[in-house]
Order: structure tokens, then sequence, then C-alpha cells
């Protein structure tokens, strides 16, 4: 009977360590970023919404306040290398991405360009690793 109660007790222990670490959902944050106020035929725009995206990477890979340490550091720049590389190339905006890139591509857009942008906004997401 003490063997069975010992073993029971055991399990009852193991479920309630276990069960939260199986049962956490993982945490995505996202955050939309418009640019319905910027031409991105024209480049400077292109850099203000180079640096939004930037800035949106940042508030989404942010781990809190506080000082660091070197292994989560490299974490936090990866990951704000990953979300700006996802938003930027799903933009679907070969100028944004060319920018992004370091190129400045020599395109001329004409009024009768039959490509219509629809969206004005990109969503930067913090990747989910595993």
């Amino acid at each position: 009977m003490s063997r069975s109660l010992s073993l029971l007790v055991s399990l009852s222990a193991f479920a309630l360590i276990a069960a939260p670490a199986v049962a956490q959902p993982v945490e995505t944050r996202s955050e939309v970023v418009s640019y319905a106020d910027l031409d991105l035929k024209a480049p400077g725009d292109v850099d203000i919404l180079l640096d939004r995206i930037h800035t949106a990477a940042r508030h989404v890979c942010d781990d809190g306040p506080g000082v660091q340490p070197l292994a989560g550091n490299r974490d936090e720049q990866t990951c704000r290398s990953v979300a700006q590389e996802d938003a930027i190339t799903s933009s679907g905006n070969a100028y944004l991405i060319a920018r992004y890139r370091g190129y400045e591509p020599n395109v001329i857009i004409s009024e009768n360009d039959a490509t219509v942008v629809t969206t004005t906004t990109v969503t930067v997401k913090k990747p989910v690793y595993g």
C-alpha cells in the first residue's frame, strides 16, 4: 500500500509540474505598421517605412527592461533581423525589399503601370522557434 501511495504522489507531483509546461501557449507578438501616408515610389518615404518596421521589430522582440545576458541579447538581435526580413519580404514591394538589402534600384513607375497596390500596412511578427 505504501509503495502505491508513494507512486501516486510522485505521479501527481510530476503532473503538476509538467502540465503547465505542456499547456502553455506560444506567445506570438505582432505589430501592424501603416504606410498609408507614404509614397513608396519615393526613396525617402521607403526609408521612413524601413525605420517604422525596424521600430516595430524592436517592440515585438523586446524581452523587457534590464541588462540581458549576452546569449539573450544575441537572441533578441536575431529575432529583430528575422522579424524585419519576414515583414519586408511579405510586403511584396520590390522597391522596399531592394532598399532593405542595400540596393538603389533604378525603377521608373509610370502612372499607367498595371500593378495596383491595395494594401497600406505590413505586419511585423515575432518569429516562433522550435
